[in-house]
């Protein structure tokens, strides 16, 4: 992460101490944000240009022939699916990482849990 971090500072980004995985520009007047997470990164910028501009100086530097991207769309990241397709609003969802939780449980944990009933304090 401290190659990206230097990557990225090298080419005017800046990086918050209280926010050091999301990292801004100004780019063309309007703000360009990468969020960073282990081995996932996601590149917002209002023009489709930018981003692919930043993706390429990436495959570069990072000698790829290739990334693998998902754009403008839908996407997938951290669990979330994240769906851009309508103009204007973004629809984010978890459905399928809390299905693959819950059938990863225990065979133990399956069945029904009866909430406890109030227990009243007056005497």
């Amino acid at each position: 992460m401290e190659d990206l971090t230097a990557k990225l500072t090298s080419t005017e980004f800046s990086i918050k101490p209280f926010d050091y995985c999301v990292p801004n520009n100004t780019i063309n007047n309007k703000q360009c944000t990468i969020r960073r997470h282990v081995d996932e990164i996601k590149i917002s910028q209002t023009d489709p240009q930018v981003v692919d501009c930043i993706l390429e100086d990436l495959r570069i530097a990072y000698e790829k022939d290739a990334l693998l991207i998902e754009s403008r769309g839908m996407l997938h990241h951290l669990g979330m699916k994240l769906d851009f397709t309508v103009k204007g609003k973004v629809s984010i969802t978890m459905f399928n990482y809390i299905k693959n939780i819950l059938d990863e449980l225990p065979i133990e944990m399956a069945g029904v849990a009866v909430m406890p009933l109030k227990v009243s304090t007056s005497s």
